[in-house]
C-alpha cells in the first residue's frame, strides 16, 4: 500500500477525435469521393504533425487528439491544397469534410532560336516587309 501512495497519480489527458470525407462536386452537384488524399493534422502550439490517407470511400480519421488548436490540411495531386483550423475541446467527435477544387493548370513554352539560321537583326526575323499593294493583291 505504501508503494501505491508513492506513485504519482496518472493524469488522463483529455482528447477527442476528428473524421471527415474528401470529395468533389461536378457541375450537376454529383459528389465524387477521393481515396489516397494525404490528410495532415498539425498542433498549432507544439507544431507536431501526424498524417493519414483517405480510404476507398474518401474517409479519414484521427483519434486520441489532445485538446487544443489544430490545422487540418488535405493534399491530392491535381487539386488545390485545402486547409481548415479547428479546436478540439471535448471528447465529441469533430466532423471536418473537405471539398477539393481542381488546381489551375499552367503551361509554359520556351522558344529558343538557333542563331546560325535566324536573322536576329530585326523584329521580323528577316522576313520581307509587305506593302499595301502586295496586301491588296492577296485579297
Amino acid at each position: 500500500m505504501l508503494i501505491a501512495l508513492a506513485l504519482p497519480q496518472l493524469v488522463t489527458a483529455k482528447s477527442g477525435s476528428i473524421s471527415g470525407k474528401i470529395y468533389t462536386l461536378d457541375l450537376e452537384s454529383v459528389q465524387s469521393v477521393w481515396p489516397n488524399a494525404r490528410v495532415t493534422l498539425k498542433n498549432i502550439a507544439t507544431k507536431t504533425e501526424v498524417s493519414t490517407v483517405s480510404n476507398d470511400l474518401g474517409l479519414y480519421s484521427f483519434s486520441g487528439v489532445l485538446y487544443g488548436e489544430y490545422e487540418v490540411t488535405v493534399s491530392l495531386a491535381g487539386f488545390e491544397t485545402a486547409m481548415q483550423h479547428i479546436t478540439i475541446g471535448s471528447d465529441k467527435q469533430q466532423k471536418v469534410d473537405f471539398q477539393l477544387k481542381v488546381a489551375g493548370q499552367t503551361q509554359s513554352v520556351t522558344v529558343a532560336a538557333n542563331a546560325a539560321t535566324v536573322d536576329l537583326s530585326s523584329s521580323s526575323g528577316g522576313a520581307p516587309t509587305l506593302t499595301a499593294k502586295e496586301l491588296k493583291s492577296v485579297i
